[in-house]
């Protein structure tokens, strides 16, 4: 989770649920460290990454250097570790976690749960860029919750139609359509999107007589004789 929930209320009710956690730390935040209160930022200048893995961040993957310790939250006096991310930002991250921290790999799987809300940051970016999801008209409940559900419907066919291999015909003629700067790209939705609106752009009287309306053989007036 991201430094908007960097608070004690937050950690006291995960702890009160038993969930884990991954919080990114805001830079005023103080932790209890060898029974001395110290600022966050302090623990994370003194250290320097010696674990080095590589984590996908902003639509590039990056080298990241890893270090940790084990320390106090404020809230409730439980011991968390402190997972600090250098490499990426100006300042390095600082990442509080409740999950158990035993070998590198565990350090590196803490960091990795992080970074994987990019990905869900891109997919409502692009919800909210492609499909105009912040500038709607309605305002009631009901309508916004059919809105969203409609315009979840379109992404989902989209990622269908990402998963497709590179080499499929209609997936070629989109992408071909959308005309991409870049040749390729990890999240392809915004060029599918695009692609699909160039196509839609040709049908000036709707997709209705795009498909053969089935007729019956005699259209002649006929009646049906019963004794």
């Amino acid at each position: 989770m991201d430094r908007g929930y960097d608070d004690n209320k937050m950690f006291l009710k995960l702890d009160e649920l038993g969930q884990d956690y991954v919080i990114r730390l805001k830079s005023n935040r103080k932790l209890l460290y060898h029974n001395k209160w110290t600022p966050a930022t302090q623990l994370r200048n003194r250290r320097k990454g010696k674990v080095k893995t590589s984590v996908f961040y902003k639509g590039k993957d990056h080298d990241a250097y890893l270090s940790h310790v084990k320390v106090q939250i404020t809230a409730s006096r439980k011991d968390i570790y402190l997972v600090l991310v250098y490499g990426i930002t100006e300042h390095p991250m600082m990442l509080a976690t409740n999950k158990k921290i035993e070998s590198k790999e565990d350090v590196i799987r803490v960091a990795r749960t992080y970074f994987s809300r990019w990905k869900i940051e891109e997919y409502f970016r692009c919800k909210k860029q492609m499909f105009q999801f912040e500038n709607f008209r309605v305002r009631k409940l009901c309508a916004i919750n059919a809105l969203n559900f409609y315009i979840t419907l379109c992404m989902a066919f989209l990622a269908l139609i990402s998963m497709e291999e590179e080499t499929n015909a209609l997936k070629v003629s989109i992408i071909k359509t959308a005309d991409p700067i870049k040749e390729k790209v990890f999240f392809c939705y915004y060029r599918l999107a695009k692609g699909i609106s160039g196509i839609l752009s040709y049908a000036k009287e709707g997709v209705r007589l795009w498909f053969r309306t089935k007729r019956p053989a005699y259209r002649q007036l006929c009646f049906k004789l019963v004794a």
